[in-house]
């Protein structure tokens, strides 16, 4: 493909591109339809460089008033710009560089920012792309809401998201297999998890990565506070915070994640399990900061209200156990052709108990979450 680099009137914060732009080298750096998010985005492409095919391509509209980018659409084009980063450092190659998984980061960032409520509604209902890269992207989201709760800048939030996404690429082929397996974990299986911190430092280093942080987070993204993680046992302070908060969302997406041998756990379930481990394998305070930030019942979650309906919460209330849903099935369980908003607050509407998703009939979540 032949490329010509972009020029900086090309482009602006807000532009919504019309083409795959690409490094000097070939490589994908944002997707066709990606917003650039912010000026230091923007500065940052350039300066590395980007480009853009040479024929056949229209110049980039101009920056429009600013329309929130849909986030379940959004998650198939980070999908597919994870992959390439995969491939990249997959391959070898010396000097990918850390520019493509940062820029993935700052999407992620600007996707949270405009709408957490949806993205947690993401990270619980949207399940249909290869886990491989899905899973990394619902931690990369959950870390980035637990770690601005926490009052990280946004710089050093970015070298936490860069590690939530690289953090298996070592062990990429194992985890999609065992996405679908149904039977236990053998000898060499387990060795390969036990290895793929380390040897994921490795591929990054060669990938021409440096950024000691980035690639310390990687290195202890399964150890545990009280030394029963892997691969070294590490104890208490001798894990970074980083690590602490990786390790916690890459726990939590993992069980509300189907796998062939299990449905997804309830969100309830998840993070009461969360909530039993604090001050053993997780450290108490991050725990309790992760369940108030993520909600006793988080957007996504499938409830039954005490009108007998069923309803998909969709935005978190100022009462953790008072969000906002809306109803897909009555009582009867009849499907409602126009999902009924319900403020969890009245007494009419108060959750009775939380429900499985996993038997629900498809629901339109950009509709449900305002983007259709």
């Amino acid at each position: 493909m032949e490329t010509i680099r972009v020029k900086p009137g090309e482009i602006g914060v807000g532009c919504v591109l019309p083409w795959s732009a690409y490094d000097q080298h070939g490589r994908l750096l944002l997707p066709k339809g990606a917003i650039v998010a912010s000026e230091s985005q923007l500065r940052g492409l350039l300066s590395r460089g980007l480009y853009r095919a040479e024929r056949g391509q229209p110049s980039a509209s101009p920056a429009l008033p600013h329309k929130k980018a849909d986030p379940f659409q959004r998650l198939g084009d980070l999908c597919r710009s994870l992959q390439q980063q995969f491939r990249d450092i997959g391959a070898g190659v010396r000097g990918t560089g850390p520019a493509g998984v940062l820029s993935l980061g700052e999407e992620i960032q600007h996707l949270c920012a405009e709408d957490a409520d949806a993205v947690l509604g993401a990270v619980h209902l949207c399940h249909e792309h290869p886990y491989v890269v899905i899973h990394p992207i619902h931690v990369a989201l959950l870390c980035e809401l637990v770690a601005t709760r926490l009052g990280y800048s946004a710089e050093d939030r970015r070298t936490i998201l860069a590690a939530a996404l690289t953090a298996n690429v070592a062990m990429l082929e194992l985890q999609a297999l065992l996405s679908t397996q149904k039977v236990p974990l053998d000898g060499s299986q387990r060795r390969q998890i036990r290895d793929h911190p380390a040897l994921g430092v490795a591929m990054l280093q060669m990938a021409g990565i440096d950024d000691a942080h980035w690639l310390r987070i990687v290195a202890q993204h399964h150890e545990k506070i009280d030394g029963s993680g892997y691969p070294q046992g590490l104890r208490g302070q001798e894990l970074a915070e980083e690590a602490r908060i990786v390790n916690l969302a890459d726990t939590y997406s993992a069980m509300v994640s189907p796998r062939a041998i299990r449905g997804p756990k309830p969100a309830r379930d998840a993070l009461r399990e969360i909530f039993l481990l604090r001050g053993k394998e997780i450290d108490e305070q991050l725990a309790l900061i992760f369940i108030k930030e993520i909600g006793v019942f988080p957007p996504g979650a499938m409830v039954r209200l005490r009108n007998g309906e069923t309803a998909i919460v969709v935005r978190r209330g100022r009462e953790s156990t008072a969000p906002i849903a809306y109803s897909v099935l009555g009582p009867q369980g009849e499907w409602y052709a126009r999902p009924g908003r319900r403020d969890c607050s009245l007494d009419r509407y108060t959750i009775e108990e939380m429900q499985l998703t996993d038997n629900l009939l498809p629901i339109d979540v950009h509709a449900l979450w305002g983007y259709d």
